[in-house]
């Protein structure tokens, strides 16, 4: 019996030990696994090892524009088509009628077709109108094809006066009009002054003389 007794003394002295032992074991283990966590973040989800490739951005394309087939030609020469066919002279413009030119210098004080003219219409083939004036007579000539007018020149002579100043003030309106598509080109008695562009030339020139001068502003079709 002796035995026996102090065999089963034996186990309850061991007993509170290993479970206290185990108790230890696992209070550490858990302290580790919270260590683990806060240092190692083994508790957060692993990342997927073949993530989805993100959708690519949306292109932004920019949109092509079209040609727009009312707009002016192309200008080579710097200047739009419109500097030519919208520019007049004494109230006309080329592509006019003849009916509505003749109409337009004669409302102007022009007279036109008088019987001392005839003689230089013929030999030019040019028509003729003429503002009479003691001072500064005016003499437009064209030339008409197709029922319109294609080429117009108007000459105003000055026989008083200071006519170097006009033709500058008018040379510094056609320069500012044209910018660096006008060139000017001093001559013997004058100077000329042109543009050109679209099939057309837009021409100023001066004819000064002992006893007068002459302004002569002229458009054509080339």
């Amino acid at each position: 019996m002796k035995p026996l007794l102090l065999c089963v003394i034996g186990i309850f002295l061991v007993l509170p030990l290993l479970v206290n032992a185990e108790t230890k074991e696992q209070e550490m283990a858990r302290m580790q696994e919270i260590l683990n966590r806060r240092t190692l973040g083994i508790d957060q989800p692993k990342a997927i090892d073949n993530p989805q490739p993100a959708a690519p951005a949306a292109m932004v394309v920019a949109p092509v524009s079209s040609s727009d087939s009312s707009a002016e030609p192309a200008n080579d020469e710097g200047l739009s088509l419109s500097a030519f066919t919208d520019y007049r002279l004494a109230g006309v413009a080329l592509g006019m009628a003849e009916s509505d030119v003749t109409a337009k210098l004669q409302s102007e004080g022009y007279a036109c077709n008088l019987a001392q003219t005839q003689a230089m219409v013929q030999m030019t083939g040019r028509s003729m109108c003429v503002y009479i004036s003691s001072e500064s007579p005016k003499v437009a000539m064209y030339t008409v094809k197709g029922g319109q007018l294609r080429d117009f020149e108007l000459s105003e002579t000055y026989k008083t006066g200071f006519p170097e100043e006009v033709f500058n003030r008018i040379k510094q309106k056609f320069m500012d009009s044209y910018g660096a598509q006008a060139k000017c080109v001093a001559q013997r008695r004058g100077e000329i002054c042109e543009v050109f562009g679209h099939g057309y030339r837009i021409v100023l020139r001066s004819k000064i003389r002992d006893d007068e001068a002459k302004i002569i502003q002229s458009l054509h079709t080339l």
